[in-house]
């Protein structure tokens, strides 16, 4: 099953970076602002979400946002052995490079133990109608959701739905997405 999940990973990461910039910004934007509309943000307090790599959608808008209403945002810091953790980002100057080349956290920002009515805002290179996501392959998210039962939501570019996943029995489906 990993060689089949490596060529669904290569072949929406090659679509991903077809994308014309000013496509992928709109298509980005569109996602973002139904994301930010969404019940599950806005009865939310506190929010995990990832920072963006340049072919997964941008949602620095939503650390923006957070901000300016005054809910807590966290974002992931890896950790060895394919953990994760949250810190809460009260500004973009707390991110610096981090594992993977990712902007993460610095160490100085206050570790996040969510509850469960915190919103996990997840990435994907592709999902499928039953919740299914395909990652990167780390297994980091799979291991941190089964670990901290939060609400979950993933974003996902249109092209990238598909009607089904190989999936394994640690992944983790994810309950509402937004496309």
């Amino acid at each position: 099953m990993n060689v089949e999940k490596q060529a669904l990973r290569s072949k929406y990461l090659r679509l991903r970076r077809a994308l014309a910039p000013e496509h992928k910004r709109a298509l980005d934007s569109a996602i973002v602002s139904r994301l930010l509309d969404s019940t599950a943000f806005l009865d939310a307090r506190t929010i995990l979400c990832f920072v963006p790599m340049p072919h997964e959608i941008d949602v620095m808008p939503v650390f923006e946002h957070a901000w300016r209403i005054g809910k807590e945002i966290a974002a992931p810091r890896c950790l060895q052995d394919g953990l994760m953790e949250f810190r809460f980002v009260r500004k973009r100057q707390d991110l610096s490079c981090g594992a993977y080349g990712i902007p993460e956290p610095i160490a100085d920002c206050a570790l996040c133990v969510p509850d469960a009515s915190a919103l996990c805002i997840v990435p994907c290179l592709a999902a499928d109608h039953a919740g299914h996501r395909l990652g990167h392959g780390g297994g980091y998210y799979d291991r941190y959701l089964f670990a901290h039962p939060v609400r979950t939501l993933g974003i996902c570019y249109s092209f990238c739905m598909t009607p089904a996943l190989p999936i394994e029995p640690f992944d983790i489906p994810i309950a509402q997405w937004i496309v």
